[in-house]
């Protein structure tokens, strides 16, 4: 049976204090707040930096046994080294040891590639560090140069059992490829955006149609992944219950009520 974990990009948004997390919570109170609710996340912020093991550890600590980590590489090995991995030899071993306390709550590492990376000039990179497994975990690529979208890209992934990302955003909506038994799906939306306390836009129908490619390939998926950002409809959470609706699952509720933050979808 295939298992669908349903969350957001991020869980540390001022905004959501009154709609999604209690009044008054404060910002390191709000990842335990997210897990009980939503059983996966997608950490943004190890993109920007490392973060220290003190940190991870306190992830670990304050959430459930079998919460599910999605984790973003840092943009030194993805977009300064742009996959180089002599010149980010360094990094990348100071991410995977601040991964190590949270053990198998990684469930995957995510490789967001930048817009200028050719499959000419990336592919044999990437090929290297899933050679090598520089990071000891699953690895999801997100492609974003068209040049990515070609069958040998697909079958490099597949034979190294990595994922490849399904992204939709304002400039780039990637293929529905298979090359692995794992989906991950990222809805991401454009920049105007700037308050993220409620939905603002209806996100199904977007949704709808990725499901729709999933649905055709459920029995070659072990797991679904999806991540939901606050700019693909206002409010991460409220798109994250949309896709439960569409896939047909109970939406999740939380303290302000499960339409707390979210418009209703009639009213769009």
């Amino acid at each position: 049976m295939t298992e669908l974990l349903v969350g957001t990009c991020g869980w540390s948004y001022p905004d959501w204090v009154g709609p999604f997390y209690p009044p008054g919570t404060a910002s390191e109170d709000m990842l335990a707040r997210y897990a009980e609710v939503f059983d996966t996340v997608e950490v943004n912020s190890s993109f920007y930096a490392v973060p220290p093991r003190e940190r991870t550890r306190r992830w670990d600590r304050i959430t459930p046994e079998d919460f599910d980590f999605a984790v973003k590489a840092p943009r030194d090995l993805t977009h300064e080294a742009r996959l180089d991995l002599d010149e980010a030899d360094d990094v990348v071993s100071d991410f995977v040891t601040a991964l190590r306390p949270l053990g198998l709550k990684v469930g995957v590492v995510l490789l967001q590639l930048p817009p200028s990376l050719t499959a000419d000039e990336g592919r044999p990179r990437l090929e290297r560090i899933l050679e090598e497994e520089a990071i000891p975990a699953p690895i999801a690529v997100e492609a974003r140069h068209e040049s990515w979208n070609h069958p040998s890209t697909y079958s490099m992934l597949e034979g190294h059992d990595t994922t490849w990302v399904w992204s939709d955003n304002d400039r780039w909506s990637s293929p529905s490829a298979r090359t692995s038994p794992a989906a991950y799906l990222r809805f991401i939306g454009d920049r105007e955006t700037e308050t993220f306390d409620e939905l603002q836009r209806d996100p199904e129908p977007q949704i709808q149609q990725r499901w729709a490619d999933l649905e055709m390939q459920t029995d070659a998926i072990d797991t679904i992944r999806v991540y939901a950002n606050n700019h693909f409809a206002g409010f991460g959470p409220g798109a994250a219950n949309a896709f439960l609706r569409v896939a047909g699952q109970e939406p999740r509720e939380w303290g302000a009520g499960e339409q707390g933050g979210q418009s209703q979808l009639g009213e769009f």
